[in-house]
């Protein structure tokens, strides 16, 4: 297993790459099975396409990210076709708005999140501004 999130999405709102940009910001994608102070493979960088079109485009972003410089290892994230998805337990939906003052929540997500919102401050709903 790894922990991963679904994100149901209109592309008429937003398009795939945008998404794709965003997960690039939102975490370090260079870091092989390792995120922050999580360690282990269910911890690793991955997407999960369900269309080639979905592939192609996550190629072409993940060379466009090693191609800009603004990492210095290369990309590692698995790129992998969708088989299933299993929902989390229900103490761990909406964690992080239900667990704001978390140590783990102040120190390790919440830098992600204020950098994601930094970034595409016009992609982001006035109410978690």
């Amino acid at each position: 297993h790894a922990e991963a999130i679904y994100i149901y999405f209109d592309d008429s709102v937003i398009d795939y790459n945008t998404l794709l940009d965003v997960l690039f910001v939102a975490h370090d994608p260079t870091t092989l099975n390792r995120q922050g102070p999580d360690a282990g493979e269910e911890y690793r960088s991955a997407i999960f396409y369900q269309s080639e079109a979905e592939k192609a485009t996550i190629d072409s972003n993940i060379k466009k990210v090693d191609a800009s410089g603004k990492f210095s290892d290369k990309v590692v994230t698995q790129v992998l076709p969708y088989k299933e998805f299993w929902v989390a337990e229900g103490y761990h939906q909406n964690y992080y708005e239900l667990n704001p003052s978390n140590g783990y929540v102040a120190r390790v997500s919440r830098p992600k999140v204020e950098k994601v919102i930094k970034t595409f401050p016009d992609l982001v709903k006035a109410r978690y501004k």
